[in-house]
């Protein structure tokens, strides 16, 4: 969660936000 907040572009794509978690 706490990257999804720092790279909101990211966080919009669920697959780009599992890749970053």
């Amino acid at each position: 969660m706490v990257f999804c907040w720092i790279c909101c572009c990211l966080c919009y794509s669920d697959q780009y936000y599992m890749l970053f978690f």
